[in-house]
């Protein structure tokens, strides 16, 4: 009809949505096969598309997976440093009454407050790259409009697995500053 060869997709509106089957039955006899044609339905298209998405971001999970142990690996790492540095410190908190247990805390807690800032930090950066591909990216690469949604359940549960990991990895520095031997540490400086 509009004598171009390059034409991807059509998009038809029927007047009478009931005979949308009728129609698409009759195009395909027409055309369909002689021009290599596929008719889907509204829904159709939109659950082809999601597929599509779905098959360019299944590598995704993977690289979340290579975070989550990055994460855990990094928070141990780094209070492991902490820890290290600051031995006679504990050593001498030990010495003025502290318990293990209270030294076990302390580095824990250190260890999730790293965590909710890290997290804090990942949220704000996650919903502005949101945003940005949403309303800008996607409009202008594609010509589409989306809708914003955010999902909670994976945003909650992400959220949830990123704090035992860092739970996990601040684990071994906590028992390290707890068991300190406070005459060693503080005999050494």
């Amino acid at each position: 009809a509009w004598n171009d060869r390059q034409i991807t997709y059509a998009h038809a509106v029927l007047r009478d949505p009931v005979a949308t089957e009728t129609v698409a039955a009759a195009l395909r006899r027409a055309v369909g096969e002689s021009h290599r044609l596929t008719l889907y339905r509204r829904d159709e298209i939109v659950e082809y598309f999601a597929q599509q998405v779905r098959q360019a971001f299944a590598l995704s999970y993977l690289m979340e997976a290579i975070t989550f142990l990055l994460v855990a690996v990094a928070m141990g790492d780094t209070l492991a440093a902490s820890v290290g540095e600051r031995l006679r410190r504990y050593a001498t908190m030990r010495a003025l009454g502290y318990a293990r247990a209270d030294v076990f805390r302390l580095v824990l807690l250190e260890g999730t407050t790293i965590a909710l800032l890290g997290l804090a930090l990942a949220a704000a950066v996650g919903l502005a790259l949101g945003v940005f591909w949403v309303e800008v990216q996607f409009p202008a690469i594609l010509g589409w409009r989306l809708d914003l949604g955010l999902p909670w359940r994976f945003f909650l549960a992400s959220g949830l697995l990123a704090l035992a990991l860092c739970f996990a990895g601040a684990v071994l520095p906590s028992r390290r500053a707890a068991r300190v031997a406070v005459a060693a540490a503080l005999r050494n400086d």
